[in-house]
């Protein structure tokens, strides 16, 4: 299922990478008007071998955004 998605699809609309990367990316976003974000972890519709090790990089990349504070970073670069 996976395979037949192109990669371009794949880089435009679903966030990926280590938790830094997307932590980066969100803050971006945050920068610009981001407020709230809905995270999905979609590992088990490519390889349920990897489902663990992926909520544990999820895990992380919670952390980080607690740490950014996106909601009030954002906030801020408006003022």
């Amino acid at each position: 299922m996976v395979e037949g998605v192109p990669p371009a699809v794949v880089e435009a609309g679903v966030l990926h990478g280590t938790p830094e990367e997307v932590a980066q990316e969100l803050a971006t976003y945050a920068r610009v008007g981001l407020r709230h974000v809905v995270l999905w972890n979609v590992t088990f519709f490519s390889d349920a071998n990897l489902i663990r090790r992926s909520y544990q990089l999820m895990s992380t990349l919670l952390d980080l955004l607690r740490d950014i504070r996106i909601g009030e970073w954002a906030a801020s670069s408006t003022r």
